[in-house]
């Protein structure tokens, strides 16, 4: 096993070789029930875990925050790396054991405290996976998909196709992917997961990539989930690589005329959160060679021109070059169709059909 470690009041190299329980620092939970089962907590190459750890309080008197935390200085900022993993700010919570001391009976000021940013003082116990392992993520992956679609239930799943015709192609697109719901936030959001892109050729595979627009006037890092992303027809620096978040990377193989390619689970960074109303920039591009299919459209750009009654998809532009310079020359081709399917979970509320069975 390896180990990522940071602090001032621990000696980790008192620490170098021990193991964390029997698992060697992968149990998700304690101890104390012997017939529940542990499962490693698995991170795909360029992909982030949350983690919550959770310290019983010893003594009242006993500050928790200044052994296991220390203050930091920007709320999800890196603050240390190897070359495997980062570990990033985050968030403190002093008496997290008191949120429900009031609801029973207990004083109004006996109420958790949150402190951020914070920065976790421990060692960080991991293993590096072959290719061999593959069989047994497998069935972890399986496990944990069972695990979320419970969590889920009562929501949908969706796709909204826009149809795979084309009389064009080149690398890239750019368009606007919008809710067409309207209600409270937490019961009206959609998260789009996947995405199927027209690719006719076959030969070899195409390295494609997929990015969202950055709302850069959104001054809460990121924790605004309806302001983090914008349209893509934003004028200020819409070709340049820092207003842009990836959020899939990778190969695919094209599967032909009239049929999408989809772009596989693994390859996606992070599933793209939509509030009500709020509308997304995408911008979806070979890297390689401009093997991208769309369509010209006789609609203006920014018009919906395809949509289930929960999403729509707006006209965009498309771009004959690969990657853009953001210097004013990159050249590109209005009115402009996207072609392809958009894979997506709704939340109660917004669901039009039941649950998958």
């Amino acid at each position: 096993g390896r180990q990522l470690s940071k602090g001032e009041s621990i000696n980790f190299d008192d620490l170098k070789g021990k193991r964390l329980g029997e698992s060697h620092g992968r149990r998700i939970q304690d101890d104390s029930n012997e017939n529940e089962s542990s499962h490693p907590l698995v991170i795909p190459s360029q992909s982030i875990l949350s983690m919550y750890i959770v310290v019983l309080p010893m003594d009242a008197n006993v500050d928790l925050i200044k052994i296991f935390a220390k203050p930091g200085s920007k709320h999800l900022a890196e603050y240390i790396s190897n070359e495997s993993l980062s570990l990033h700010e985050g968030v403190s919570i002093k008496k997290a054991y008191l949120v429900d001391a009031a609801a029973n009976g207990g004083s109004e000021e006996d109420v958790p405290e949150i402190v951020k940013p914070t920065v976790f003082m421990g060692t960080l116990y991991y293993d590096i996976l072959s290719k061999a392992d593959s069989a047994a993520l497998e069935d972890y992956y399986n496990y944990l998909e069972e695990k979320v679609h419970d969590a889920i239930q009562g929501g949908c799943y969706g796709s909204l196709v826009t149809g795979y015709q084309d009389s064009v192609g080149s690398y890239g697109l750019m368009f606007d992917v919008t809710s067409m719901v309207d209600g409270p936030e937490s019961s009206s959001t959609i998260v789009i997961y996947g995405m199927d892109v027209y690719i006719r050729n076959q030969e070899g595979t195409t390295p494609i990539e997929v990015y969202v627009r950055i709302n850069h006037d959104d001054d809460s890092n990121g924790e605004d989930i309806a302001n983090r992303y914008t349209s893509y027809v934003e004028p200020d620096g819409q070709t340049l690589e820092e207003n842009w978040e990836l959020v899939a990377e990778g190969s695919i193989q094209g599967r032909g005329a009239g049929t999408g390619t989809p772009i596989p689970p693994e390859l996606w960074l992070k599933t793209i959160v939509i509030e009500p109303g709020k509308s997304v920039g995408f911008y979806v591009t070979a890297s390689e060679a401009p093997h991208l299919r769309y369509r010209s459209s006789s609609l203006p750009e920014g018009n919906i021109y395809s949509t289930d009654g929960l999403l729509g998809v707006t006209v965009g532009r498309s771009w004959g070059e690969y990657p853009l310079k953001g210097d004013g020359s990159d050249v590109y081709f209005s009115q402009r169709e996207f072609s392809g399917t958009f894979h997506y979970h709704a939340y109660d509320g917004v669901c039009k059909t039941d649950v998958p069975s």
